[in-house]
């Protein structure tokens, strides 16, 4: 699709958590917790879709809806996606309401997470030896001995 850009009247709203296991003492004084890393960014999108200079309220409902059925990854740019490392998004819902009175007043929601898109090398048997550690190399070894004398 062609590049789009959000109406003037777009907000965004970011939420993130670190993702944290917590496990009870003994003494009943507190948790400990163990810090694993951060979830994705949870992101709310608001658009209040109006007549614009170059397009109808409907125009840009319908550019919105085409962007949110599609069923891929959606590389984002601009400092209040970038700033906070964030290149790309899914859209996960979306919610179209009407205005009373106000039919070219469009409100729309976009629920949104970040993703990452995952690059993943499949080596050819050969060249298997991607383990630093020789302890791991040598069971890698075995298991993949055992799968072959399976087949």
């Amino acid at each position: 699709m062609a590049d789009f850009i959000l109406p003037p009247t777009a907000i965004a709203d970011f939420h993130r958590e670190k993702i944290v296991t917590k496990t009870n003492t003994l003494s009943n004084n507190g948790t400990i917790k163990e810090v694993w890393g951060f979830s994705d960014w949870d992101i709310t999108i608001r658009i209040l879709c109006i007549k614009e200079r170059n397009r109808t309220a409907q125009q840009s409902r319908d550019l919105i809806v085409d962007w949110a059925n599609l069923l891929d990854i959606i590389d984002v740019s601009g400092e209040i996606f970038t700033g906070k490392g964030i290149h790309a998004i899914v859209i996960e819902n979306i919610d179209i309401k009407t205005i009373a009175g106000s039919p070219d007043v469009i409100p729309i929601e976009l629920r949104c997470v970040s993703a990452e898109p995952l690059l993943m090398l499949i080596q050819e048997p050969e060249h298997r030896n991607f383990f630093e550690s020789e302890r791991l190399q040598k069971l890698d070894n075995m298991l993949h001995d055992a799968q072959n004398e399976r087949l």
